[in-house]
């Protein structure tokens, strides 16, 4: 294994880097985007293909958005023991079966394994091991690099959506099936070509060392990370580095003491809660809007489709503007905050749209304040994390947003059903917009710790004075 996903000592941000990026916009537009724009005409074609009702094969398209998230954390633990290159691989090639040998299903629980099971867990590991090589391979771009892979996300969206309908429509399930699946071969080139770079000597080293971190003291090889920094800062000869690198390779902590001591952050769990919040809203306002729309406006089924359209073009947007603002230094909390609570203000507003004109409105601010979030999310949790340490972190946050859509969507059916459509809604906006006012610990937090500080150094300066003066 180490042979085969051995490291080349490549310069971040430069090179080769620029190549990774540009794989991994093709593969993002292929993994992501065909695993969330897919799911709607899966259903519809599992029905007829088995003649079963719309629960079961909704079943199979909720596991197989389930597994792409449920499966982050043991994707993340793959990738930081065999490498973004083998994960790669290996996703890619669940994919292919997964999608594949489905075509030769004959009873539903066939599709519920392989596309459900195996292909969306493909897919998880794909999301996980390309978003861990940006952020291995760029520091200067690297939002600026998750900018452009969401964009390449979101575009798939739309052309999956309309190129799987196409496939079905003139080829049928099993011929469709086996051309989508040759689609997906990209990801094993993509593997193929991702030779990693070496990231424990690197420009921006210092920063990105686990003594740097808050949580540091959470990890028992500090010293050695601070030895590195100074040595780094000190130019030492490239002998003495090489014999540094391998110092750290033996102190590196284990999975278990990095995915310990990022659960202990106090951050983290505010980060989980924001996701299951957000989740939900997502999840749930995407699944039910159109249902609800045609029932209370009384729209036929290609003006809510029209919506969902706006929606889509309104995410593009986002995604181009947040590209935009990729080299400007901010904390991206805020926009994350603001991308949340807009898409949530908007779900209410759904709930209460009088008119198609309002619907279409609601629909572009939706699509405006999801695109944001989307786009935004992984350099919104790179701010509380380091390089070596993301891939742990952006796992949990999938298996919290796999949660939310395996629990919310019943039970937001269950009070479209029991209590009323626009009940469901506001639901699901209020959701949104909890998850937004659930960041407000952190920044709290951060001016307590800080006046805290301020005023211990207060009384160790007037402790220094006094000692001072009695000398």
């Amino acid at each position: 294994m180490k042979g085969f996903c051995r490291r080349i000592n490549l310069k971040k941000d430069k090179g080769y880097a620029w190549l990774v990026l540009a794989f991994a916009i093709i593969t993002y537009g292929l993994h992501m985007g065909f695993g969330l724009a897919v799911v709607g005409n899966m259903t519809i074609a599992h029905q007829k293909l088995f003649d079963i009702g719309v629960e079961q094969a909704g079943l199979i398209s909720t596991a197989h958005l389930a597994s792409i998230f449920l499966f982050g954390p043991i994707a993340s633990l793959f990738t930081k023991r065999f490498g973004c290159r083998a994960v790669s691989i290996f996703g890619g090639c669940c994919v292919i079966v997964g999608v594949g040998v489905s075509s030769f299903s004959t009873q539903p629980w066939h599709a519920f394994v392989l596309f459900g099971i195996v292909a969306g867990a493909g897919i998880g590991c794909l999301l996980i091991s390309s978003t861990e090589a940006l952020a291995k391979y760029f520091d200067k771009y690297r939002y600026l690099a998750f900018s452009l892979v969401t964009l390449g996300q979101n575009v798939g969206i739309t052309a999956w959506a309309s190129l799987s309908q196409l496939l079905l429509d003139n080829f049928g399930y099993a011929t469709a099936m086996r051309i989508l699946a040759s689609f997906h071969i990209v990801h094993v080139i993509f593997g193929i070509a991702l030779v990693e770079p070496t990231s424990e000597v690197s420009e921006g080293r210092k920063r990105e060392s686990f003594s740097d971190h808050p949580d540091a003291t959470n990890i028992k090889n500090e010293v050695a990370c601070e030895k590195i920094g100074e040595d780094e800062e000190q130019g030492e000869s490239t002998q003495r580095e090489t014999k540094l690198e391998g110092s750290i390779e033996m102190t590196k902590p284990t999975f278990r003491q990095i995915f310990t001591s990022t659960l202990k952050s106090f951050e983290a769990w505010i980060l989980i809660l924001n996701q299951l919040l957000w989740g939900t809203n997502e999840a749930t306002a995407l699944a039910f809007t159109n249902d609800f729309i045609v029932y209370k406006l009384n729209l036929s089924e290609e003006e809510a489709a029209l919506g969902i359209t706006i929606l889509g073009i309104a995410t593009i947007c986002a995604s181009l503007l947040v590209m935009a603002l990729s080299k400007l230094t901010f904390n991206r909390t805020i926009p994350h905050a603001v991308g949340t609570a807009v898409f949530g203000l908007s779900t209410i507003g759904i709930a209460f749209s009088v008119n198609k004109a309002m619907f279409y409105s609601m629909c572009a601010l939706f699509g405006l304040g999801h695109g944001t979030c989307i786009s935004n999310l992984a350099a919104f949790l790179y701010e509380y994390t380091t390089a070596d340490r993301f891939a742990i972190l952006f796992g949990v946050m999938m298996l919290a947003e796999g949660v939310a859509v395996i629990s919310s969507t019943p039970l937001v059916g269950y009070i479209i059903l029991h209590v009323g459509e626009e009940y469901g809604m506001i639901f699901s906006g209020c959701c949104g917009v909890i998850a937004t006012l659930s960041l407000l610990p952190i920044p709290a937090r951060r001016v307590w710790k800080s006046r805290k500080y301020a005023e211990e150094m207060e009384v160790a300066v007037t402790f220094q004075k006094t000692k001072t003066t009695e000398t």
